[in-house]
Order: structure tokens, then C-alpha cells, then sequence
């Protein structure tokens, strides 16, 4: 597992020397435009100073590299100022505390579920955010993907991706380290994932597995919305994950997906490799909610009026805060027609904890006793 923060003299070098201040990525980005081009910022650091806004400001969502003419990455270079602050003791913030108290309940053994039957070589890993926004949607998942792959496991775990974000390297070694460590130990090769962060976090650190989004799998649906009436609606358009900028496979399946439901894709300019963030990268709504708010902002306007898919459960979440009609794939594609009539309502708060403790006692009964085991994190 590599650390971001020795990465750090390699990053800040490369964009002193390479960043020709083309302004590319400053044009897309609220934080850019207050810190200055990556030029500028690799400059201070060289100098001993750090950039004139703090890297815990930036979502770390990959824009900068998704349009940089030169194949730089900017983002990694905030990512390892943030690791470098936690490793000096200055960078652990109060207004982080709320979030980090949600990835410390999401590892707890009160939501942790594993169950890994005879012979299984793959297991579905839906993260934390779609089991208690929609948990029925992952038992919708289990039963869809045992007709195919039948040793199927499942984990409900967390893959510390906000530990990862706000450079508490450490922390986010340990944490990560036993799931990786409890995975591989039992002969699983493949992570089918729900959450587009859960994919980039294995992806990244965990390289003897094959990480794939549940999207590339899913048969044809068997309903379509009837073709009148509140369902009649059948152009939308598409939030990709920022997560999944440099992910094709996932933008082509979710976008097969929704032409087989019948439905038209409007693209917006940014998407795929271009996509925005939702706002709710990298904690930063918790430390800097105006920059965040640029990101949802930017998101609504270009999609206007039309209905926004999304394939993230947090991006449907925060993007649905403030306009109607944002929907996540897996609800279109199980009940279209409840979700286009406006009767899918995902649990938010106290009520997507309960969710998610009821959806471990849901998959116990869907897997024999001897398949389920502690969470490696847990076992003694």
C-alpha cells in the first residue's frame, strides 16, 4: 500500500517543472481559482510556504487530471499535503469529526456482515451508503447475482475511503489493511461493488483482486416504465462518479442499462472523464461547504430540467437535496415504475443505521450459518 505523503517531493516536482499554467483546470474549479494554478501551489511548497488555501479544501475528485493537457495529477498532490498535515499533528480538524464518526461506525461489528460460502471466489461489496438508503435494493442484488455466479458471497463493510481522503494514512492502512488481508485469506479474487468509491479504493490498494461495478453484470431488466401516465418520461441524463472518471466499462454499462429500459441519454458536456463532482468529495462540505456547493451547483445547471441518473447512493443523495427527479440506477432498474412516479424514498440519518443493522439480519437468512464469518476486523 503506498503512502501519498512520501509521494510528496516526487508530486511537487513534477508540477513545478511540467504545469505550464494553462489554466484548464483552474477554469473548472472554485478551490483552483482561490489557490491558484498547480504551478503555483507546487511553487510554495518548494518554498516552504504552504498554498494559499488548504489542501483539505479540495475535493480530490480528478477533474484537474481528467483535463489536463499535460497528464498531470493535481489531486494527488492536495491528497499528499493532507497526508503530510495529519503525519506534523496539523491536520486533524473538528469539523472533520462528523464524518470520520460515520466510517468509525461503518467498521464497527454492529454493521459489519461477512459471508463467504464454499468455493466462493467472488463476493459483492456494497459499501456503506446503499444498504442504508436503500437496503432493499441489496437484496434485490444477492438474489439477481446468485442466478449467475451461485457461490456468491456478500460483505458489508466499509472500505475507509474517508480515512484515505482526509490523509489519516495510518488509520487508513489498518482499516484497509484487514479487509484486504480477510479477503484474500479466504480465496476471494473478484469485489463486485455498488459504490463507485469502494472501486476506487480497492482498485487502487488492492491489486491481486479484480474490482468490478455491479452495472457491467446486470442481465436486461425485466420491466420497462408503462408508457404513459407520471412514467412517460423516458429522456435523462447521466451524473457519472467522479470516482469512476477513469472507469469506461462503468460509464458504457450504466448507459446500456438505461437503453434497455427505453430510456433516451441527453449527455452533458461533463461526463465520463470530464464529470463533475457531486460536492460531497473528500469531506470537503464538512470544512469548506461553499466550494463543495459550487460542485452541486455547476452539476444542476448543466443537467437543467432533466432527470439526472446517477450510480452513486452519496451523489444521488447530495444531488437530490435541493432538485427533484435525481434517481439512482438500481431503483430505476428493480421498481421503474415507483421510482418515476416519485415513491422511492431513500432513508437518510438514524434511519439508514437501522436499515443497514435489519439488511445484516435480511442476508443472514439468505446464507447458511456455516458460510457466515466475524469480520476480520473483529475476529479474535
Amino acid at each position: 500500500m503506498h503512502s501519498h505523503a512520501d509521494q510528496l517531493n516526487e508530486l511537487t516536482a513534477q508540477l513545478a517543472d511540467s504545469c505550464t499554467e494553462c489554466r484548464a483546470c483552474v477554469r473548472q474549479c472554485a478551490f483552483l481559482e482561490e489557490c491558484g494554478t498547480p504551478k503555483e501551489a507546487a511553487a510554495a511548497v518548494l518554498a516552504g510556504r504552504e498554498p494559499r488555501v488548504s489542501p483539505f479544501a479540495c475535493s480530490v475528485c480528478g477533474l484537474c487530471a481528467g483535463v489536463c493537457p499535460e497528464k498531470l495529477d493535481p489531486g494527488s498532490f492536495f491528497l499528499a499535503l493532507r497526508a503530510r498535515m495529519v503525519a506534523e499533528g496539523r491536520g486533524i480538524f473538528a469539523e472533520h469529526r462528523r464524518i470520520a464518526g460515520y466510517e468509525e461506525r461503518g467498521v464497527s461489528p454492529l454493521f459489519s456482515f461477512w459471508a463467504i460460502p464454499p468455493d466462493c471466489h467472488t463476493v459483492l461489496f456494497p459499501g456503506c451508503a446503499l444498504p442504508g438508503s436503500r437496503p432493499q435494493r441489496i437484496v434485490d442484488l444477492v438474489r439477481l447475482l446468485q442466478k449467475q455466479i451461485p457461490s456468491l458471497g456478500v460483505v458489508l463493510d466499509c472500505c475507509s475511503i474517508i480515512s484515505h481522503d482526509l490523509g489519516r494514512e495510518e488509520t487508513f492502512a489498518q482499516r484497509f489493511g484487514s479487509l484486504h488481508k480477510g479477503l484474500a485469506s479466504r480465496g476471494v479474487r473478484t469485489v463486485l461493488v455498488a459504490c463507485p468509491s469502494c472501486h476506487q479504493t480497492l482498485s487502487a490498494h488492492a491489486l491481486d483482486l479484480a474490482v468490478r461495478t455491479v452495472y457491467e453484470l446486470l442481465p436486461p431488466p425485466k420491466r420497462q416504465p408503462p408508457a404513459g401516465g407520471q412514467a412517460a418520461q423516458r429522456t435523462m441524463t447521466v451524473h457519472d462518479a467522479c470516482s469512476t472518471r477513469f472507469v469506461p466499462q462503468a460509464h458504457e454499462a450504466v448507459r446500456s442499462t438505461l437503453a434497455a429500459l427505453g430510456v433516451t441519454v441527453a449527455e452533458m458536456r461533463h461526463r465520463g472523464r470530464r464529470t463533475f463532482c457531486c460536492g460531497e468529495g473528500a469531506s470537503v462540505p464538512y470544512f469548506r461547504a461553499d466550494l463543495a456547493a459550487t460542485w452541486t451547483k455547476k452539476r444542476s445547471q448543466e443537467a437543467g430540467d432533466t432527470t439526472l441518473v446517477a450510480y452513486c447512493a452519496g451523489c444521488t443523495s447530495f444531488l437530490g437535496r435541493n432538485r427533484p427527479g435525481v434517481h439512482h440506477l438500481l431503483d430505476l432498474y428493480f421498481e421503474p415504475e415507483a421510482t418515476l412516479a416519485g415513491k422511492m424514498r431513500p432513508a437518510r440519518g438514524l434511519l439508514a443505521y437501522w436499515n443497514r443493522w435489519r439488511l445484516k439480519r435480511r442476508l443472514a437468512r439468505l446464507f447458511p450459518a456455516a458460510s457466515r464469518i466475524r469480520s476480520p476486523r473483529h475476529a479474535r
